[in-house]
């Protein structure tokens, strides 16, 4: 004897993917290397799977501006500004370059379907805070976005 919600689960599921157009996103951007030979604890990099073609842009944003506990299944994870950058560089406008180059590689690290366009990064004193526009690209769509955010600076 089947319940209700196990009959109703291929009926729930198209109206989720053709009604509601639902994704899961897996913000963990890493899934199992697979193969003869391959540790199943294995990871390699790839890039969030959605099908909005903003989707990858959005998903870089929701990283570049994440915070710890932002993600529901990552609880420890943080993105560009939460991940130790007061730690990692003083407060000061002699580091906008070092913080400039970081965002770079962290993104090419971490986003492989992003190109970074342009980063301009401020330490604004009178705001006490980082400010940082950054252009990328997504290599798959060629879109371009312009993300502009700021993070609370340590003095």
């Amino acid at each position: 004897m089947d319940s209700i919600l196990k009959k109703s689960l291929p009926k729930l599921q198209t109206i989720m993917e053709d009604v509601i157009h639902y994704v899961d996103v897996d913000y963990e951007v890493t899934n199992p290397k697979t193969g003869p030979g391959t540790s199943p604890w294995t990871t390699r990099t790839r890039s969030t799977i959605m099908k909005n073609e903003r989707a990858i842009a959005n998903a870089y944003r929701l990283w570049l501006q994440g915070g710890k506990f932002d993600y529901v299944r990552r609880p420890n994870f943080a993105g560009f500004f939460d991940n130790q950058l007061n730690d990692r560089f003083e407060f000061d406008p002699s580091n906008e370059g070092g913080v400039a180059q970081a965002l770079r590689e962290e993104s090419a690290a971490k986003w492989p379907d992003i190109q970074i366009v342009d980063v301009e990064v401020k330490c604004r004193f009178e705001l006490r805070d980082w400010w940082v526009r950054v252009t990328i690209a997504d290599r798959n769509t060629l879109l371009t976005d312009t993300i502009e955010t700021s993070m609370p600076g340590i003095i």
